[in-house]
């Protein structure tokens, strides 16, 4: 049984650290990576909306294809998916079976938990694979900062 590892990626800086930790991960498994990103479509924060509209344009593809692990030779594999992102990451793990989901954690204040959440922790309640809640490291030496 071909092992999957899901890295629900966001394009953000932070999550370049989360991709090189799920890379390592499928790596030390022998597991396929599979790299989704979920477009949030009008509406759906709160719903669970079908993959819609025409499909996905060139730049989106290719956006996407741009996730690449480096220094790490592992099969990866994409899916764009579109709807609310904590509910489609869960559904594709359970679709495609995967063993475990990592997902960046950006840390937000309690204050943006009590306004709407992070898709990270919703991904947790509703997945029924592991999750791993990757938050990057902040290393800022005084040196640095001046």
């Amino acid at each position: 049984m071909t092992k999957t590892i899901l890295f629900a990626a966001d394009y953000s800086p932070a999550s370049l650290q989360a991709l090189h930790f799920a890379a390592s991960l499928a790596r030390d498994n022998d597991a396929t990576l599979l790299i989704a990103h979920v477009v949030e479509t009008e509406g759906s924060a709160g719903t669970d909306s079908l993959d819609e509209g025409s499909g996905p344009s060139e730049a989106q593809l290719k956006e996407l294809q741009g996730v690449v692990p480096t220094g790490v030779p592992i099969p990866c594999e994409y899916k764009l998916l579109y709807g609310n992102p904590a509910n489609k990451i869960a559904e594709l793990a359970e679709r495609e079976n995967v063993d475990t989901i990592v997902i960046c954690a950006h840390g937000h204040t309690r204050l943006g938990h009590l306004l709407g959440g992070s898709v990270a922790e919703a991904v947790m309640c509703q997945a029924l694979c592991a999750v791993i809640a990757f938050k990057p490291a902040r290393h800022v030496r005084a040196a640095e900062a001046l």
